[in-house]
């Protein structure tokens, strides 16, 4: 009997043993998919900033444009203004 135990005990701690290493693997894979997807993840928000950055730039482009081709009509009023009180 006491032959019998020392076997079952032998097993079972050859047994943990094994399995203890398998989670370390897998521990290391999980790491290394969460820093790639976190990296992925930056890389996505940095395009996401910068295409914004970018289209309010454009924006504001747009509005000087607009405010600079009414500052040319401008004179244009002006001048039909000062014919008429002629």
């Amino acid at each position: 009997m006491k032959k019998l135990l020392a076997l079952v005990v032998i097993a079972g701690s050859i047994t943990l043993v094994s399995c203890g290493n398998g989670d370390k693997k897998t521990d290391d894979a999980a790491a290394a998919k969460a820093k790639a997807d976190s990296t992925r993840i930056a890389d996505s928000t940095a395009k996401a900033k910068a295409a914004d950055s970018a289209m309010k730039a454009k924006a504001a482009m747009d509005t000087t444009k607009k405010a600079d081709s009414t500052k040319k009509d401008a004179p244009k009023a002006d001048t039909k203004m000062d014919a008429k009180k002629k």
